[in-house]
Formats: structure tokens, sequence, C-alpha cells
């Protein structure tokens, strides 16, 4: 997705500046399954991979983020529910799943 549009997606919903990079398909030289956006990301922002946690639904992320080093969590969906996802982090079957486990970890 070029960049461009995931701003806007993030401006609709009022998230726009609670990111300190958003990069897309169109600013990074290879796109997914390659590790570029990962990678440059990491670049910009100055952290580490181990540092950092990739949410993902599909197979190139997955393995664009495990190629970058970074921890990843697959978020299913209807359409990837029968997709081997075997060397992900985590493995969840909804984003409520997902939204769960967050609100359960920043309660401890």
């Amino acid at each position: 997705t070029p960049a461009g549009d995931i701003r806007a997606v993030l401006r609709n919903a009022g998230f726009e500046d609670a990111f300190e990079v958003i990069l897309g398909s169109d600013t990074v030289p290879k796109i997914k399954p390659a590790p570029d956006i990962f990678l440059e990301t990491l670049s910009q922002t100055g952290l580490k991979a181990e540092d950092c946690v990739v949410f993902e639904d599909a197979e190139k992320g997955m393995f664009a983020a495990i190629e970058a080093g970074i921890p990843v969590v697959v978020i299913r969906n209807a359409q990837t529910q029968g997709f081997d996802f075997s060397r992900a982090d985590l493995i969840v079957d909804s984003h409520a799943e997902m939204v769960d486990l967050l609100r359960r970890a920043i309660e401890v």
C-alpha cells in the first residue's frame, strides 16, 4: 500500500500523529516479502529489531518480518485461516483476540 493511502487511513481514524515513521510500498526499493520496509523503519527510528514487533495478516509480511529479524504476530482473517503461519512468534485468530491480549498485557 502506498504511504499516502496509509496516511489517509490513519488521518481519518485520528492516528496519523501517533506514528513517528509512516512508510509504504512506494517508499522502499522492494516490497514484501522483501524485508526492505521493516529494515527502513528500523533505520529511520534507530530501533533494534528485538525491541519491536510486527503485526501481520499475510504470509508475505510474515516472511519479511522474519527476514528483518523482527518478532511477528500474525492476526488471521477469514481469507487466511488455512495458511501456514507456523513460523510466526504468535498467531491469533482475530483482531478482537489481539485487542484482548493487549488489554490483558497492559493490566499486568
